[in-house]
This record gives structure tokens, sequence and C-alpha cells, in this order.
């Protein structure tokens, strides 16, 4: 979730057809429709830590064993992506 356009801009989504498309176009460009198995963020600016705090918290409070409800990077019917 980026709210500031100026953040949104550094980031690009990759298309099926070799192209680029702004983040905002998600729903007419992605690589497949599956669950993200994967996290990439760009290391400049600093925010490299803050990145890792979050994900790192966020793993700790939905991560495996966690929550039957949600889990943060599940693989649904036993499927190890």
């Amino acid at each position: 979730n980026l709210p500031n356009e100026a953040d949104r801009d550094g980031y690009e989504l990759l298309c099926r057809d070799n192209t680029r498309r702004p983040v905002n176009e998600y729903e007419r460009c992605h690589l497949a429709r599956v669950p993200s198995h994967a996290v990439v963020a760009r290391s400049t600016g600093g925010k490299e830590d803050l990145i890792w705090e979050l994900l790192n918290l966020a793993q700790k409070h939905f991560g495996k064993g966690t929550s039957e409800d949600f889990q943060l990077f599940s693989s649904p019917h036993g499927k190890d992506l």
C-alpha cells in the first residue's frame, strides 16, 4: 500500500508480455493469478531496515503456526511454492 504517488512511481509491475506498467495497473498487468511467494523491494533511500522490521513483525504475528485464519506466507492445499 503506497498512498504517496511519489513512492508508487519508484516501482513497476513486470507484465507477461515483457512490458512494464505502473503499480496501479495491477489488474491488467500481472505475471500470474497466484498468491505472492516472494517479496521484492528496492534497497534505496535507507528503508531496508524498516522493510525488514515490518516483514519480521508480520511473520511473528501471522507466520506458520501462529494463526489458522490467516498466514502471511502460506501455501494453500499443501503446495510448496
